[in-house]
């Protein structure tokens, strides 16, 4: 709720993408939005994951405990934290999009498979 009326995805905005994206009838527990649900198991195939977060982003706690969950749950996260920003800060701030550049190269490259 500290960040509802963010400038660049404000929670309007995300909660009609959910609305577009998600099957009638359903709510934010499905396993398409939230990858919290769902059986023993659903992480097998994802051996290792990046996530960036961002303070200023909405969605950040979310993200937070995503990650804890992936961890949690035998996957091997990437985690970069930024302190200020928001989503989509990179579009704003040249500084912002070399330093995410630089960090999905280094992801990238540390997770190829022989």
């Amino acid at each position: 709720m500290r960040l509802i009326d963010g400038r660049v995805f404000p929670i309007e905005a995300n909660d009609l993408m959910w609305e577009l994206s998600l099957p009638r009838g359903v709510d934010r527990d499905h396993e398409y939005c939230n990858p919290t649900v769902g059986g023993e198991g659903r992480w097998e195939k994802i051996g290792w994951g990046g996530i960036c977060f961002v303070s200023g982003h909405p969605l950040v706690d979310r993200q937070l405990a995503v990650a804890r969950m992936m961890e949690r749950e035998g996957v091997k996260v990437k985690v970069w934290y930024e302190l200020d920003g928001g989503h989509g800060a990179e579009v704003f701030d040249p500084a912002k999009k070399s330093a995410l550049m630089v960090q999905l190269k280094l992801f990238i490259s540390s997770s190829k498979v022989a």
